[in-house]
């Protein structure tokens, strides 16, 4: 169709100049998703990748909050590349924590050279067949791990812009957003392992940051294409009895997000002091603590936000917290904690 504002031929679209600049962010999860994008989640071994990454599925599959952002509610297909068993155990451990089964979560237990052609199809297939079957709509792919994946080396530019292709040919297939699990290099602050090529391609990034001596975890948004990167987030994982045994007797456990059950209802700014103490860390970010105290408000009041900081600056005077400024100005991502 041919209008004042666009023109089309042969199956493309042209639009005038600035024409849609005021089109709305569409979010999966609100502020770390967005709708039909690629991305990648990254980190050194027992980072606790999948953990986090199931820990996000589960939210999508069963419209849970995640972290206090909106979620919007989807079938998930998670390609466990690297063995079912285990990914099925950590679900069970994320259902048992939160209490909701996770119907619309479906995994396949093997991996798939999704930069094959006979490969793509027959997923965008599995998908369409899902969807029919099942009556759903499938928002998330996620892919663990892209090297289980992908054919080829990691390394050349050529076979990783093959992958990032194929990655792009199935979400416009079947209207998804995907998230790749993938490995860092030696050094985690040299980004992803691998060629370059798939950072320049994708829409965002996670880097996975383990926390010394803890069961716990930065999720840290290092991109996020057209929009503002996200404040880390600090993640607590727990053991938690699946209610199976092993062959001896023993009890069988796995991980869940511990953090996903912070205090969550408004308190009043006096309580400052016992929400960050409640926290397994005896820290937060400061957007962790503005949701703590106002979990049910999207946006906070300015008025709101002067008591907080009027609130701060007096346990800042008392010596009983300090607040580690990640710029020059105050920021989401401002680290406050205790004073032991």
């Amino acid at each position: 169709m041919t209008t004042n504002k666009q023109f089309s031929y042969a199956g493309m679209t042209l639009t005038r100049g600035s024409t849609n600049y005021d089109a709305k962010h569409s979010w999966l999860v609100k502020n770390l998703i967005r709708n039909k994008s690629l991305g990648v989640l990254y980190g050194m071994p027992d980072s606790f990748k999948s953990f986090t990454t199931i820990d996000l599925a589960c939210s999508i599959a069963t419209g849970r909050k995640y972290h206090g952002e909106i979620t919007q509610q989807g079938a998930v297909v998670y390609i466990a590349a690297e063995g079912q068993q285990g990914i099925s155990r950590r679900i069970k451990a994320w259902e048992r924590t939160n209490n909701l089964l996770t119907n619309d979560l479906w995994v396949l237990g093997s991996s798939m050279p999704l930069n094959t052609p006979k490969a793509q199809n027959d997923f965008i297939e599995l998908i369409k067949q899902l969807e029919i079957a099942k009556k759903v709509k499938v928002e998330l792919i996620v892919i663990d791990t892209l090297a289980r994946c992908m054919e080829g080396d990691e390394n050349s530019p050529s076979d990783m812009g093959k992958f990032v292709r194929a990655c792009d040919f199935i979400r416009g297939a079947t209207n998804s957003s995907i998230l790749c699990v993938h490995h860092s290099g030696k050094d985690i602050n040299k980004g992803a392992r691998g060629s370059n090529a798939l950072v320049a391609s994708i829409d965002f990034e996670f880097k996975m940051k383990r926390i010394k001596g803890d069961i716990a975890v930065m999720l840290i948004n290092t991109k996020q294409k057209d929009a503002d990167t996200a404040p880390p987030i600090t993640i607590q994982y727990k053991q938690v009895d699946l209610g199976i045994t092993c062959e001896e007797g023993l009890p069988i456990t796995s991980l869940a997000n511990l953090s996903q059950h912070a205090p969550d209802t408004r308190n009043g700014i006096s309580n400052i002091i016992d929400i960050i103490n409640k926290h397994p860390l005896k820290s937060m970010t400061r957007h962790e603590l503005n949701q703590a105290l106002f979990p049910s408000t999207s946006k906070i009041q300015d008025s709101d936000r002067q008591k907080i900081k009027r609130a701060l600056d007096t346990l800042i005077k008392k010596k009983l917290v300090t607040i580690e400024k990640k710029g020059v100005n105050s920021t989401k991502a401002d680290i406050i904690s205790i004073i032991h």
